[in-house]
């Protein structure tokens, strides 16, 4: 007896659910060519907001309260690029007061 063999050539994208056909190139693609576009799209946003907000971080606070209702995602990742220098700021400062104070001790 033969085994009979189905090549699946079609697949459903994971954000839209339309049927693609699978490239053989990239067969663990998930997304269609319009949602893979809007995807990266989307993603290279993402990134322009955080390396923004990491930069000029009272900038990043600011466009938290701006987009908190109309862009949510993007509230969020510019919160949370603006809030790691203010971390690092705060941990050198406390640092040096800590110097400070062991330096004027001795």
């Amino acid at each position: 007896m033969a085994r009979i063999r189905e090549w699946v050539t079609e697949a459903r994208c994971i954000d839209c659910g339309g049927i693609y056909k699978i490239d053989p190139y990239y067969p663990l693609k998930k997304r269609c060519k319009p949602c893979s576009k809007a995807y990266r799209k989307r993603v290279k946003r993402i990134d322009r907001v955080q390396i923004i907000s990491f930069l000029i971080f009272p900038l990043g606070i600011l466009m938290y309260f701006l987009w908190k209702d109309n862009k949510p995602h993007l509230a969020k990742t510019a919160l949370e690029a603006a809030l790691v220098p203010i971390y690092i700021l705060s941990g050198i400062f406390l640092f040096l007061f800590l110097l400070y104070i062991i330096i004027s001790l001795a």
